[in-house]
This record gives structure tokens, sequence and C-alpha cells, in this order.
């Protein structure tokens, strides 16, 4: 599996908090955190959404 952020090599890491365990995958180079749920809102996104850069004036 490559990482989406800098295409580097992921490792499966468990993850532990107080009321579950999960299995995450963790890029090596980055260590950009990728797991069922943070896939599942970035299968979400509108096709073709851009971002838009903002500029705010100053004076």
């Amino acid at each position: 599996m490559d990482c989406r952020r800098c295409h580097g090599m992921m490792v499966q890491e468990r993850c532990s908090d107080f009321f579950e365990d999960a299995d995450v995958w963790r890029c090596v180079n980055c260590g950009a955190i990728v797991d069922s749920v943070i896939n599942r809102h970035q299968g979400l996104a509108w096709p073709g959404l851009q971002p838009v850069l903002v500029s705010l004036k100053r004076g």
C-alpha cells in the first residue's frame, strides 16, 4: 500500500483508545495515518470539487 500524501511505504499498526482497538495504516515517511473511517470520509468527496485559493486584503 502506498501513501496518498507522499507515495511512501505504509505499515499496519494497532491503535488503542479507551473504548476499542483499531488497525490503522501509517506511512513510514510522512507519518500519515489512514483507517477505515478516514477511508470512508475521503470516499465521500464530491467528484470534480477543487480547492479555492482565497486572498484577503489587508489595509
